[in-house]
């Protein structure tokens, strides 16, 4: 359960005002969470873009060499 101290009493605050402190862990956690999630998502987005736009340089290339070749 939380302290009397005033650090505890402002960080609970932060919070959604609950007198469980499970709660707001839960709420943090679910933060974090969600945060982590959204930077897997990012990452995973700029890996596909990445992927992609190798791809298409490849096939210029591949297309370049074929015409000269022509």
């Amino acid at each position: 359960m939380l302290k009397g101290t005033t650090l505890d009493k402002k960080l609970h605050q932060m919070y959604i005002p609950n007198p469980y402190l499970q709660t707001c862990n839960k709420i943090h956690f679910t933060e974090i969470y969600g945060l982590f999630v959204t930077f897997i998502d990012i990452t995973t987005l700029s890996f596909a873009f990445g992927l992609l736009a190798c791809g298409l340089s490849v096939r210029e290339l591949i297309l370049k060499e074929y015409i000269t070749l022509k």
